[in-house]
């Protein structure tokens, strides 16, 4: 047996294709390329990638996800499902800033005092109140999540998926420009 390395956004074509619960990235292949299954041995189970974090594909497909038609609806269900579902984000989020401006915190008045003109909801669907700043046009809305993404240990093919849920929508508010550098954590 070989081992072969692939990108991330071919690993994920590869996932996609995966028919049942355990079907291997060989077997996805061999269907694929229309090789024969091999009979006479034992076919490895489905091995999840190190590290893989949660499916958040399943997410991106709910019915309450799509339903969602605003930007700042998407965007805080993205938030609301990372907090959820990766609990480190929780400390690394509170009052997660760039420059001096807040973009979370568990406090709406400490990102409301950090900016002028800013908008703050608080995120839904959590046990604990937090807030995020939604005064962003849709760039912005996909930095954030982008940079929120790899604080959870997403693979870029994941990152620029959910990201693609985010379109621009031609609408540029502004108000709150985001630098290009890194966040201070």
């Amino acid at each position: 047996m070989k081992t072969i390395q692939v990108e991330d956004d071919v690993y994920a074509a590869i996932e996609k294709r995966a028919q049942g619960f355990h079907q291997t990235p060989d077997a996805v292949l061999r269907r694929i390329l229309d090789l024969p299954a091999h009979e006479n041995r034992a076919v490895p189970t489905a091995i999840p990638a190190p590290n893989t974090p949660a499916p958040i594909d399943d997410l991106l497909q709910s019915r309450d996800y799509l339903a969602a038609t605003t930007a700042d609806e998407r965007y805080l269900k993205l938030i609301s499902w990372l907090l959820r579902h990766h609990s480190e984000l929780r400390e690394k989020l509170h009052d997660y800033r760039m420059r001096s401006r807040i973009y979370f915190s568990s406090d709406s008045k400490q990102i409301e005092g950090s900016a002028q003109n800013v908008t703050v909801k608080m995120i839904p669907g959590l046990d604990f109140r937090f807030f995020a700043m939604v005064t962003l046009d849709n760039r912005g809305k996909r930095k954030i999540v982008s940079r929120v993404l790899v604080l959870a240990g997403y693979r870029q093919a994941q990152i620029e998926r959910v990201l693609s849920t985010l379109p621009d929508s031609g609408i540029s508010r502004g108000k709150v420009q985001l630098p290009d550098e890194d966040f201070a954590p």
